[in-house]
């Protein structure tokens, strides 16, 4: 049995959880045992994963910032517990203490693996701050306290390592899924119109949390910009954040409150998107998004930033834009006129690879080190 510990980020409800608990569902159970290292187990042991998997959870009570002598301590107790793997998931660097303690302790494998490319933070004060920071550890940050370098996207392997690494080394892993749920149903997809009564209506979605990197201000306005000639037009919204109160106040500024449909955080994704049309993802960066991913996955067209690493584009329906609003729009209005018959493009994914059915093999054997 190889045991690999994941250290992961506080909030749950997020794509590097997603991936993680993908990665949970098909790996072999009998081969691999997954525990998990976070400051607020809580949040964690009230996912629905938790709840069938009972995995054990390793917390800490302080951070290397507010305490380093009694967080070493903490880590150090904890990593010495014989894990095989030491998976650090990380966003942006806000120092590597944890990683230090595993190559001392031993843990024969520490990997570093870097899921956005650039900072979410909302305040831009504390962005600027927190970018500050997190530049200066990335030169610090060298070979010497990993095993492994994964990224998620050739974007995210700059933002995260830089030059520091040696890309030979640096290995990009592929937020891989699983498409059949999400294969488009058209009977379901009348059938959810009716139940969010949206029927006969042109939905254009977004499922993302509400925060500075997903960008909703400017999707809420390019939406604005589409309803002056496509009055059939509506906006679904699914997902929290602590943006979320802000954008029902521009929607409401702007006038077109009646139009967006706020559903709040959703467990019932695959479904949803059967009765979206146009899947919008306008975000200011991202490392590899799996929310485009699962559009792509529904047979979906998407309109995706320039800004997105260019491995997110599985099928020729999906289509970077820079971020301009009248480019959004015209696209949008182009794609309303347009005939369309959603296709399930599982070959595409499997040949990308970007299904976890096949993909998971991969991730396997890394684990094990065999390339």
């Amino acid at each position: 049995m190889i045991k690999i510990l994941h250290m992961t980020p506080p909030i749950v409800n997020n794509g590097v959880y997603k991936y993680i608990f993908q990665l949970y569902k098909y790996i072999d159970h009998s081969r691999f045992e997954f525990e998990f290292l976070m400051q607020n187990p809580k949040a964690l042991m009230e996912t629905v994963e938790y709840q069938k998997y009972h995995f054990k959870i390793h917390s800490f009570t302080t951070t290397q910032r507010e305490n380093p002598a009694k967080f070493r301590q903490e880590i150090i107790d904890i990593l010495s517990s014989s894990f095989d793997v030491l998976e650090l998931h990380t966003s942006f660097w806000r120092g590597f203490m944890i990683e230090e303690i595993a190559m001392q302790v031993g843990i024969p494998k520490v990997i570093v693996h870097s899921h956005s490319s650039g900072l979410d933070w909302n305040d831009p004060v504390e962005r600027r701050d927190m970018m500050e920071k997190h530049e200066r550890f990335k030169r610090e940050f060298n070979e010497s306290l990993a095993t492994d370098f994964w990224a998620c996207s050739e974007k995210a392997a700059d933002w995260l390592f830089g030059e520091n690494i040696d890309r030979r080394k640096i290995k990009i892993i592929h937020n891989a899924i699983n498409p059949i749920p999400y294969r488009y149903d058209p009977q379901k997809a009348v059938h959810i119109k009716e139940a969010l009564g949206i029927k006969e209506k042109f939905v254009i979605g977004n499922t993302c949390r509400f925060e500075f990197q997903k960008n909703h201000e400017f999707l809420i306005l390019c939406f604005a910009e589409v309803l002056k000639e496509c009055e059939d037009a509506v906006l679904l919204l699914a997902g929290e954040g602590a943006l979320q109160d802000d954008m029902k106040q521009f929607a409401d500024q702007l006038g077109v409150s009646e139009k967006v449909i706020f559903l709040g955080w959703r467990n019932d994704i695959p479904n949803l998107l059967q009765a979206i049309d146009v899947y919008a993802l306008p975000s200011k960066f991202e490392g590899l998004p799996i929310v485009a991913l699962e559009a792509q996955a529904a047979g979906l067209r998407c309109l995706v930033s320039d800004t997105i690493s260019r491995e997110v584009i599985i099928t020729k329906e999906c289509y970077p834009l820079e971020l301009s609003v009248n480019t959004w729009k015209e696209k949008i209005l182009q794609l309303f006129h347009e005939k369309y018959m959603r296709s399930y493009p599982i070959d595409e994914f499997v040949k990308a690879g970007y299904d976890i059915n096949s993909y998971i093999h991969t991730i396997e054997n890394l684990y094990l080190g065999v390339e």
